[in-house]
């Protein structure tokens, strides 16, 4: 199955999509394994392709990753309180950013479990 012209736009134009998918919604494994092609694309550093993707079917395993993936945010933001209590600086780009990226992030820890 191909993806039309609009999802490839979505695809290849939008950073960010975190607080915008629509998580009830099951998606055919087909057109999952296009938006892979179509990210094959991305440039990579040293054009090294080290990526790994990792489809995952089963509701309980999808849960369990979603478990995981709470457990390294709690590590990160706990990691990025040392950081400003030892006074480590964040570039002032990243801070300007830093609510609306820290409230797509959350929205995704609290919702991960929810997809289809």
């Amino acid at each position: 199955m191909e993806l039309d012209l609009s999802a490839r736009e979505v695809l290849t134009t939008t950073r960010t999509v975190r607080k915008r998918l629509d998580l009830e919604r099951p998606v055919d494994r087909a057109i999952v394994e296009d938006c892979l092609r179509v990210a094959f694309q991305a440039p990579n550093g040293s054009n090294q392709q080290m990526w790994n993707w990792v489809l995952v079917d089963d509701p309980d395993v999808r849960c369990a990753i979603a478990d995981i993936y709470r457990a390294s945010m709690d590590d990160h933001i706990a990691r990025s309180a040392e950081q400003r209590q030892q006074g480590i600086a964040v570039g002032p780009m990243i801070q300007d950013r830093q609510g609306q990226i820290a409230d797509s992030v959350w929205y995704l820890r609290e919702h991960l479990h929810e997809v289809l």
